[in-house]
């Protein structure tokens, strides 16, 4: 699901005007601002329902390169880990039994 599917599942639910729909969008931008915000700020943001988005520090590693026949040193770096909520891992759980 991408940016503008959201947007359209706001704007068919609530509003009918394509002004409303420019509304949507230009909202969820400020939604996925403050969230980047706050990643880079406090390191970690918590959506009841969905999870928790946390930024960890991956440490260095060494890799395998298949091209080269030879190790590598891969860099440490910062990463953003999902967590996911206890209702969201309840829901996925169900809909992945239903399924089979």
């Amino acid at each position: 699901m991408t940016k503008k599917d959201l947007a359209a599942v706001i704007y068919g639910r609530f509003y009918r005007s394509a002004r409303t729909r420019i509304g949507c969008v230009i909202t969820l931008e400020r939604i996925f601002k403050k969230i980047r915000e706050e990643l880079i700020q406090q390191g970690e943001v918590r959506v009841h329902g969905l999870g928790l988005f946390k930024v960890i520090w991956r440490k260095p590693r060494n890799c395998y390169d298949p091209t080269k026949g030879k190790v590598v040193e891969l860099p440490g770096k910062k990463v953003i880990k999902f967590y996911p909520d206890k209702m969201m891992r309840k829901a996925i759980s169900v809909a992945n039994t239903s399924r089979r």
